[in-house]
């Protein structure tokens, strides 16, 4: 004995879309949420100056403490990796501006091979930042 009798034939497969923006926004939150920005807090001991000019934001960091590390924009890297690094940079962008965050005590041999690393990468835009003097 049959207890459901099919009518007509077949249905038709309908994909229930009155959801789908819900799952959107929820994920387009969730990522939200959870995205991190990197800010360059590599302690460094910078030099004074008297005077003092902004920089855009869009910008990428090298430093170079006085133990010898090496950051490229938070990541620790050896001297050999800055010339590829900025050399991708430098092709998507010929005007990326790079700031270099040097310590006060880092040997000029090393400031040296990375401005040599840079020239390589044919970076034009160099930036030197100083701590403000105040009188």
């Amino acid at each position: 004995m049959k207890l459901f009798k099919r009518r007509g034939g077949r249905t038709k497969a309908e994909i229930p879309n009155s959801s789908m923006s819900d799952i959107a926004f929820l994920l387009l939150i969730f990522f939200m949420v959870t995205t991190s920005f990197t800010v360059d807090k590599t302690p460094v001991d910078l030099p004074k100056t008297s005077s003092r000019t902004e920089i855009e934001k869009d910008h990428e960091v090298i430093s170079i403490q006085k133990n010898g590390f090496i950051q490229y924009h938070g990541e620790r890297v050896s001297m050999g990796d800055i010339q590829p690094l900025a050399s991708m940079e430098v092709s998507q962008n010929p005007e990326k501006i790079f700031l270099l965050k040097i310590d006060k005590g880092v040997r000029w041999e090393m400031v040296d091979e990375l401005l040599e690393q840079l020239r390589l990468a044919r970076a034009k835009n160099l930036s030197l930042p100083t701590n403000q003097k105040i009188d």
